[in-house]
């Protein structure tokens, strides 16, 4: 009686969340209501219950006649239920109001329903959809991380729609797979400075070398979040060149030595590939002395007697410390050779 009233209905309210399963039918009713207040009160009371699985109670709701209580039940649905089986969902995708249509699509994939990607899918990729829909699909793709739905992405990021541009660039970042990096590097030409935003933030999340040039390009950029943005990408890349520079072997890591800096170099002393020795030794002879320093500190690290030859020749380097960086990493290694008593 007493929810939705301007003195008595917070307290209404509170006590009837209180009372968890016992109230649950008369505030499912309730949240049917044309009375704005009273259907707000009943969802702040469902919302607040503990311990209570809500989601029989909501369901039925989703059957409703009026759109307007279908859309309150799928947005009820996804603040309060649990992880488990969410396929109810899956009819109002496809709802012929617009709205819930859009809610259903966008909590497919908040809650990880991975069945709706087939659907999702025929969505996306219909000429006749709706903008808004098109780019919920598109959106939700990304978060269920669907491989499958790259070439898709790939063709939304073309659309004529910004809304669906918009979608298609956080979408193709969440995916991650490396060949969408020409194509978010296209969308940093975008017209709509959001596309742009959300294409740097995706590259950021790819973290491929490929993207560095044209993300320094942006840092000069007028706006300043895309700048802003731009340095976090790079940040981004920076901080996964370092991290497989301790698990990547073969040609890449042959490819990445002369890049790699300094203060990277101790990395290598963990990575067992033959390339990783290579390496190091090459860049014990590199001009900058603090290179040549880290060097032999992480050829004493890595600890291979193969490498006390090229140690041999920095003892006699111009460089003080980097003089007794290599006898340092020679010790280390001798000591590692001899048989424990």
């Amino acid at each position: 009686t007493y929810l939705g009233d301007p003195v008595m209905g917070d307290v209404a309210s509170s006590v009837l969340s209180s009372a968890g399963a016992d109230a649950l039918p008369i505030l499912v009713w309730k949240l049917t209501s044309r009375d704005e207040p009273v259907w707000t009160a009943a969802w702040t009371a469902i919302s607040g219950m503990q311990g209570t699985d809500l989601s029989p109670a909501i369901l039925p709701l989703m059957g409703s006649t009026a759109p307007e209580v279908r859309l309150r039940a799928i947005k009820l649905y996804v603040e309060v239920t649990p992880a488990g089986d969410h396929s109810a969902i899956l009819p109002l995708m496809e709802d012929p109001d617009p709205a819930v249509g859009r809610w259903a699509i966008a909590a497919a994939g908040m809650l990880d329903v991975q069945e709706a990607i087939p659907l999702l899918l025929a969505i996306a990729g219909d000429p006749l959809a709706l903008p808004e829909m098109q780019s919920e699909s598109v959106f939700a793709l990304g978060l269920l991380e669907a491989q499958e739905s790259v070439p898709l992405l790939i063709a939304a990021a073309g659309s004529k729609h910004g809304i669906v541009r918009e979608s298609a660039a956080l979408a193709l970042g969440n995916v991650g797979s490396p060949e969408v990096v020409p194509t978010l590097v296209d969308l940093l030409d975008d017209k709509e400075p959001t596309v742009v935003l959300n294409a740097v933030k995706s590259l950021g999340l790819v973290a491929d070398d490929e993207a560095v040039q044209y993300l320094e390009h942006l840092l000069g950029s007028p706006h300043e979040a895309i700048a802003a943005e731009a340095k976090a990408a790079l940040d981004a890349i920076e901080t996964a060149k370092i991290g497989k520079l301790a698990i990547i072997s073969g040609p890449a890591l042959a490819e990445a030595c002369p890049a790699i800096t300094a203060a990277q170099l101790g990395l290598l002393a963990g990575n067992p590939a033959p390339e990783a020795l290579d390496c190091l030794a090459s860049k014990s002879k590199d001009a900058d002395p603090a290179v040549r320093e880290a060097a032999c500190v992480a050829l004493g690290k890595k600890g291979d007697p193969a490498a006390l030859t090229w140690l041999k020749k920095r003892t006699k380097d111009k460089v003080p410390s980097v003089r007794q960086a290599a006898w340092t990493a020679i010790d280390l290694i001798e000591k590692g050779k001899k048989p424990a008593k």
